[in-house]
């Protein structure tokens, strides 16, 4: 990640007068106990936290209105921001922000983000040798909510696609790289003379040209089917209301990396605060809760999405390979405290950077 500095608010409990001075005594032990509560919430908030901040910290109105947008996703109690052919079925009640075992999971996040390159990575194999000039896929959070938001039913409903949102989708249970089946196990297939989309459609989708957008989710824990669960969801070239202001992958990279650090580095100093005040702090592996759902704001963007890119990539059909764990679908707070940029001197954060047979 490129060098820099920024200023960031993490908690309430860095407010406009700045950084509050921590005293032994009863006073000091409330304000770093305070501050350390809060710094473990934001945590726990998992990938909406980071689409709130994005929405702050930008003066893109591209940028904030598709973080804006995301966010509300992610936190919705309601089928209000559906748009799929399932639209009408309400499954906002599968996601827990921030769990262990949900997709929103700031580590799960991170795991996704730090993996969000290799369909572009299939995508040039592709270009080399079919010779073929497929575009690297840009990033959305809108996409990524969407990932987020669909792979948690999945997850809990048998592996199944809950078509709430109007994308292409891709599943997979129990991978280390869950493009071992959705590419080279497809390819080999399409290869061979295979065209039946229900065995092929993970491939299709990655190697797409009417594809120019995407998000991409992970799961993993007890809870999981396998162990562990990934979910890729793509969109088109078209202007639409979840592809408005895609960036690159190192870019996403960069802004999420830039939030995760922070937000870890906020922990660790409120937990030394407390420690510093005489108070004994649990081990940071386990968030102390998991917090509610925030109430979410309205969208910025209401823009209505246009209709499927591909008709072939429109349908409820899931299919099972009989060699692998994998499922397709062709299928197209305020709990946490604001984030802003603060005034230099408060709070400086130096960035410097199986396969499993079902």
């Amino acid at each position: 990640m490129k060098k820099g500095l920024i200023c960031l608010a993490i908690a309430t409990a860095i407010t406009s007068a700045g950084m509050p001075n921590v005293a032994h005594g009863e006073d000091g032990v409330e304000a770093a106990q305070k501050r350390y509560n809060e710094a473990v919430a934001q945590y726990n908030s998992g990938s909406a936290g980071f689409f709130k901040y994005l929405a702050y910290q930008t003066t893109n109105a591209a940028e904030r209105a598709d973080a804006q947008q995301a966010y509300d996703i992610i936190t919705a109690k309601d089928n209000s921001r559906q748009d799929g052919a399932q639209s009408s079925v309400d499954y906002s009640k599968y996601t827990n922000l921030g769990a262990a075992d949900d997709a929103t999971n700031l580590e799960n996040m991170k795991k996704a983000v730090d993996e969000l390159n290799k369909v572009n990575e299939y995508r040039q194999k592709e270009n080399a040798t079919e010779s073929k000039s497929l575009s690297d896929l840009k990033v959305t959070s809108s996409l990524m909510a969407i990932s987020q938001y669909q792979l948690n039913y999945s997850k809990a409903a048998g592996r199944s696609h809950s078509q709430a949102f109007n994308v292409g989708e891709n599943l997979a249970w129990g991978y280390s790289n869950p493009f071992s089946g959705w590419y080279d196990k497809e390819k080999a297939d399409y290869d061979a003379g295979e065209r039946d989309n229900s065995k092929v459609g993970h491939y299709l989708n990655i190697v797409s040209n009417s594809y120019g957008t995407m998000g991409y989710s992970y799961v993993a824990g007890s809870t999981v089917q396998y162990g562990s669960a990934y979910g890729q969801t793509f969109s088109g070239n078209a202007t639409r209301s979840y592809t408005g202001n895609a960036v690159s992958v190192a870019e996403y990279q960069a802004k999420f990396n830039l939030y995760y650090e922070a937000v870890k580095k906020e922990i660790a100093d409120a937990k030394k605060a407390l420690e510093d005040v005489g108070v004994e702090v649990p081990d940071q592996n386990s968030p102390i809760e998991n917090p509610s759902k925030p109430d979410g704001s309205e969208s910025t963007d209401t823009t209505t999405p246009e209709g499927n890119n591909i008709a072939t990539n429109n349908n409820a059909g899931i299919a099972s390979n009989n060699d692998s764990a994998i499922k397709n679908t062709a299928s197209e707070s305020n709990c946490f405290a604001l984030i802003a940029f603060m005034a230099c001197g408060i709070a400086f954060v130096v960035v410097t950077g199986r396969k499993r047979k079902a």
